[in-house]
């Protein structure tokens, strides 16, 4: 009776933990070690699995009964991606004669100063330096802090994940691809920027005044984010729009302290806000809070999730402004694609979707690569070895993917 026990309580031991497997593939040691011994399956798994000629069936029926929905759909992703380039330009006025501006991605938020850096990848990251000034739109964001390429060595590891490494219990940290600056954005705790308070036209007839002031951060306790304001020239400031304002301040050698970021100037930061805040007195818990009017700037961009596509400015020769916009606004073309065939499906657990297709790490197959049938996106690749590669579809549990939205009946409007 304890044998019959103890083997069922192992059987259910054994089947948790391939059910927590097959959830979320497991990498490094553990990855090579599953899919050596999951080969043999997976080799003769098309022979007595009868989803080849299911799956085969039903993407072509699909491709030949939509050819003229997969030529409409081609035609909407061109003209949603052209449109994603161009949301990286001013749209209230052009960059100054002598202003080059070189298009970004962003790629990741994160590093150092945790949220308030983003990765961006560049196509010229030999004319990228530290300090240029980064926009989008009408919008400034912050400025370049890090050019991956030109860092050096990355920081020596510890002696432990040396022996992790060893033992291949742990990979080595990839290197940031060459085409990687990292941004710091206006929203950190030590960022700052010159800008100028713009008074309304009403408050402007009154007699109301532009008003100096530095913002950088962000207020501290609010609902909603809101940049902070630092010593503002004048108290009278209550309310209208922020635009980025650093004079060329001269140096030794007659150069410009600032120049870098005076290409910025003009851009818009925000809307001047005053903000009430309730501050817990000292004395207890029970006390009222105290009602504090804050002076901060409401930006018109989502510094949280909604930075996309970006400008970086510098100073360069006449009209290479012009020619980045051009190379900018061309999509992506489909280079470097390998055709594949779906062979069975890959994985044995229901509650997954994937798929075994017949191409793997010979023909350049990464995990990540993007897979698509026409213009639809089917997912992600989940592991590949010399035999093939697992997809993961979108509606895998656990898939995600950042996505784009076109308003409808507005098709020239910006994406979300």
């Amino acid at each position: 009776m304890r044998g019959s026990r103890g083997r069922a309580v192992l059987a259910l031991a054994l089947l948790g933990a391939f059910g927590f497997l097959a959830m979320r593939p497991a990498g490094g040691f553990f990855g090579r070690v599953s899919n050596a011994a999951l080969l043999p399956a997976r080799l003769f798994g098309p022979f007595g699995l009868p989803t080849r000629a299911v799956e085969a069936v039903r993407f072509s029926d699909d491709r030949g009964s939509a050819s003229e929905s997969f030529h409409g759909e081609a035609e909407f992703c061109e003209r949603l991606e052209r449109a994603v380039l161009r949301s990286a330009w001013p749209v209230d006025f052009e960059l100054r004669e002598g202003i080059v501006a070189i298009p970004g991605e962003v790629d990741a938020r994160g590093g150092s100063r945790g949220r308030d850096m983003i990765r961006v990848r560049v196509a010229a990251p030999d004319e990228v330096h530290v300090g240029q000034a980064v926009v989008s739109g009408n919008v400034f964001l912050g400025r370049v802090a890090r050019v991956h390429f030109r860092s050096g060595d990355p920081p020596k590891s510890t002696w432990v994940a040396r022996l992790l490494r060893t033992l291949r219990l742990e990979r080595a940290p990839a290197r940031p691809p060459r085409d990687a600056i990292d941004v710091a954005l206006v929203t950190g705790a030590r960022e700052r920027v010159g800008a100028l308070v713009l008074p309304n036209p009403e408050d402007k007839a009154l007699g109301a005044q532009p008003v100096r002031l530095v913002v950088g951060g962000v207020v501290p306790g609010g609902e909603s984010v809101h940049l902070a304001v630092h010593t503002p020239e004048s108290s009278a400031a209550r309310r209208g729009r922020v635009v980025v304002l650093e004079p060329k301040v001269p140096g030794a050698g007659g150069r410009a302290l600032t120049a870098e970021l005076s290409v910025a100037d003009g851009f818009t930061l925000g809307v001047l806000d005053v903000l009430e805040l309730e501050r817990r007195g000292a004395l207890g818990r029970d006390e009222r809070g105290i009602v504090q009017e804050v002076l901060g700037v409401a930006p018109p961009v989502d510094f949280r999730a909604g930075l996309n596509q970006v400008l970086i400015l510098g100073e360069g020769k006449r009209g290479a402004s012009r020619r980045s916009m051009r190379r900018s606004n061309a999509p992506a073309t489909a280079g470097r694609w390998v055709d594949a065939e779906v062979l069975f499906i890959g994985d044995g657990c229901p509650w997954r979707s994937t798929l075994r297709v017949d191409v793997g790490s010979r023909s350049g197959v990464k995990r990540g690569a993007a897979v698509v049938d026409g213009a639809r996106f089917l997912g992600r690749v989940a592991r590949a070895d010399a035999g093939g590669a697992t997809i993961a579809r979108i509606v895998d549990p656990g898939f995600e993917l950042v996505a784009l939205a076109s308003p409808l009946g507005a098709p020239d409007a910006v994406p979300l």
